[in-house]
């Protein structure tokens, strides 16, 4: 299978989605016979398979012609691309104008759009400016033979708002890294990063901004450390929101039990995980509640073997249920959710199990191996599809 692939993600970037797109490429062409990426970033030095091969997209650095040049460019390129390579399938993270798509037509390829959100709620546009991404943007689904979301939510809003087909649309959710991350001995992981051995660490992962929810951690911090004052708290990343939650922490009077790391190498982001008694994702429900959640911590938390303590998002509390490895709380509400973690604070067996449960349902349906199979299956669906259309 050769496929070519269309993003506008910053492959080397820190955030999910950056991770996401990685690991879903490099898993790819563990299988197929080449992979092309067409992506906004120079890419070359983050995946070195050789059958991959990275296309750097350009665009006009003026914010209103970055998206129309960007499409433009990228357009000409993979018109370029298909007519002097053999191409099976395209496979397309949503952009608006949905390049892929329409080469794929010209071409008489098949294409799948892989869609990780809705463009007019992520960037809250209203009025004729959300109409008209609308408009396009329904076009764009019209054109894909496959849709792929990671919720059943965003299914539906998919479903109801663009009216496309139940069985257009494939839920793959996210996945992990299973070999980096894992179990460690904490003690050891402790020593290295120049922890307290006698301290509980509470640890939080992930891009600093508002939908994460990280000041309902803040705020609960107090009621924690009243019943468990060895606690201390542990914030890995970066993001516009960091120096706001720093000064709520000091307003609070609980700057000195948090660290706020800033941003890590990813491969360093299993120690911190593994130095930690329990995990948190404390999700807020404006953004979240609509298309659901399939985060790539909770999963990350997961294969590390840690409880987890997340708000009761769909797609969140679909998974914690599943897999037994954790407890959901009620989004932006500090009592439940500082009493969750006291919990599994002062019950180390429940803690434990939960994080064998945790780490036993990532392995066996979340590995970023077996996300790709099922991406794999759709990709071989539609070919088979295309070829016996008469």
């Amino acid at each position: 299978m050769n496929i070519l692939y269309f993003t506008t993600v910053n492959m080397n970037g820190s955030g999910g989605d950056s991770t996401h797109v990685r690991e879903i490429i490099l898993n790819l062409s563990k299988n197929i016979n080449s992979i092309t990426v067409i992506s906004s970033t120079d890419n070359s030095n983050i995946l070195k398979e050789n059958n991959i091969k990275f296309i750097k997209g350009k665009f006009i650095k003026i914010p209103f012609l970055m998206s129309p040049s960007y499409f433009l460019y990228t357009f000409i390129i993979g018109f370029f691309v298909l007519l002097t390579s053999k191409c099976d399938v395209i496979y397309e993270r949503h952009h608006i104008f949905g390049t892929g798509c329409r080469l794929a037509k010209i071409f008489r390829i098949p294409c799948i759009i892989e869609v990780n959100g809705l463009t007019t709620d992520e960037l809250k546009m209203k009025g004729l400016v959300r109409k008209v991404i609308k408009i396009i943007e329904s076009n764009t689904f019209s054109l894909a033979d496959k849709i792929i979301v990671v919720t059943s939510n965003l299914k539906l809003s998919l479903q109801t708002e663009y009216n496309i087909s139940k069985n257009k649309i494939h839920i793959i959710e996210n996945g992990t890294n299973i070999d980096l991350f894992r179990p460690m001995d904490v003690n050891e992981i402790k020593k290295k990063l120049n922890f307290n051995l006698n301290y509980n660490y509470i640890c939080f992962v992930g891009h600093l901004v508002y939908w994460q929810g990280l000041e309902n951690l803040i705020q609960a911090a107090p009621l924690v450390i009243k019943a468990c004052s060895d606690a201390r708290f542990l914030v890995i990343g970066d993001g516009v929101m960091k120096n706001e939650w720093m000064q709520l922490a000091r307003r609070l009077d609980v700057f000195d039990r948090f660290i706020f790391t800033g941003s890590v190498p990813y491969e360093h982001v299993p120690m911190y995980i593994n130095a930690s008694d329990v995990c948190v994702a404390p999700f807020i429900t404006a953004r979240n509640a609509k298309i659901g959640l399939s985060p790539l911590k909770i999963y990350e938390y997961l294969a590390c073997g840690k409880p987890v303590v997340a708000s009761s998002i769909p797609g969140v509390i679909d998974l914690l249920t599943k897999s037994k490895c954790g407890i959901a709380v009620t989004p932006e509400n500090i009592h439940e959710l500082s009493d969750a973690i006291l919990k599994l604070l002062q019950d180390d067996k429940l803690g434990k199990q939960m994080g064998r449960n945790g780490k036993i349902y990532v392995v066996e349906n979340n590995s970023w191996a077996n996300v790709t199979k099922k991406i794999e299956h759709v990709c071989e669906s539609i070919i088979l599809n295309q070829i016996e259309k008469p």
